[in-house]
């Protein structure tokens, strides 16, 4: 269901910050650089298909925006269905919906 603004990328590292809070950076290719130049406060949209549903999340950009790369933390949530989908099968593909504007 990936929509036209979305881009598959690739997970280049996993930090866990705490059991329940991960820092996931994504490796931003060189032909998606100048699309993912980013400010502070912006995010990003994750979305996996889930049980036959799209599930979306937003998460906000974590990364120092000199950074060459762009992370986002994510908290597992009891009983959600998304954050704990992605805590449960890291490393993960998803889709990543650029909202930078």
């Amino acid at each position: 269901m990936a929509g036209n603004n979305s881009n598959n990328l690739k997970v280049q590292k996993l930090r866990y910050l705490t059991t329940d809070a991960i820092e996931i950076t994504f490796k931003v290719p060189d032909n998606l650089k100048k699309e993912y130049k980013f400010i502070p406060g912006q995010y990003l949209t994750l979305e996996k298909k889930i049980s036959d549903t799209y599930e979306r999340r937003t998460y906000s950009i974590s990364s120092d925006p000199i950074s060459e790369n762009i992370s986002i933390g994510i908290k597992r949530i009891p009983k959600g269905k998304f954050s704990t989908y992605i805590f449960n099968n890291l490393p993960i593909l998803v889709y990543v919906y650029n909202n930078i504007k």
